[in-house]
């Protein structure tokens, strides 16, 4: 362990000797220590802090072309930007308001401006209730989430797996009184992320086509319904299975070879 993600220890970094390094832009404790590693002689990468699809795409290709593979850099962004187009070409979120949780205490943390998940959710034709309020994830009321009567409410569980209707369920019960009187909660538009399909959305990486289409199936199945009948998820919440090759979630993202890439 070289410490956490956002205050990495240089000591334990240097003593392993790197090769390269590479650095979150977004992150002021990794700036800081570009500069430390550069002149402790260590080769280090500074990425863009990831909040669009293009800063992800320009993070793939400096990835790829530091570690000497630009042309198969330059392969993998056009079949993640062909997956992208494709699923955001079929989705029709129609200015749904979502809110987006970590958690279901009554202030959790939530998404704001400067963040991969709004920009998701606004990519698919959604709009994030709290959009305009900070440019970084913060604490939201109960109150206030009220107040803005979301049409969607999407959990990021980072606890336990939710792998059965009634464990769904009983994690719906914990929410507060003021949650329960959303169009959301009253129309059965709530959805869980948990396990790995919960680190999808927490930050962003290689695997945004794979948010993507999990968002996009789970707030709009019609439209992906009325593309291909057979392509149907029928679930509210996903898990670690998000990916199994039998469930047929991720069609879109199939079909571009990206988690043959992954593999690779």
């Amino acid at each position: 362990m070289v410490g956490g993600y956002t205050d990495p220890n240089f000591e334990k970094v240097v003593a392993e000797n790197p090769d390269i390094v590479f650095l979150d832009g977004g992150t002021g404790e990794h700036v800081t220590m570009a500069d430390k590693f550069r002149k402790s002689g260590i080769n280090c990468v500074v990425l863009y802090n990831a909040v669009t699809t293009d800063d992800l795409l320009k993070n793939l290709w400096i990835c790829a072309s530091a570690l000497g593979f630009p042309e198969r850099g330059n392969d993998y962004i056009t079949d993640v930007s062909e997956a992208i187009n494709n699923i955001c070409r079929i989705a029709d979120l129609q200015d749904k308001k979502v809110f987006v949780a970590l958690g279901v205490s009554d202030s959790p943390y939530t998404a704001g401006s400067g963040t991969y998940v709004t920009n998701m959710l606004e990519s698919l034709g959604a709009r994030n209730i709290f959009a305009n309020d900070s440019n970084s994830w913060f604490m939201a009321s109960k109150e206030t989430v009220y107040e803005r009567q979301p049409d969607i409410i999407i959990i990021i569980h980072d606890a336990e797996q939710i792998t059965s209707q009634r464990e769904y369920r009983t994690l719906l019960s914990h929410f507060n009184d003021l949650w329960k009187r959303t169009p959301a909660y009253a129309n059965g538009e709530v959805y869980v992320f948990s396990g790995d399909a919960a680190s999808l959305l927490s930050r962003a990486g290689a695997r945004l086509p794979e948010s993507l289409e999990l968002l996009a199936k789970i707030m709009d199945p019609e439209s992906f319904i009325n593309e291909d009948p057979t392509d149907v998820v029928g679930v509210k919440y996903y898990n670690d299975s998000y990916n199994d090759p039998d469930n047929g979630y991720l069609r879109y993202v199939k079909a571009q070879g990206l988690l043959e890439w992954q593999r690779e």
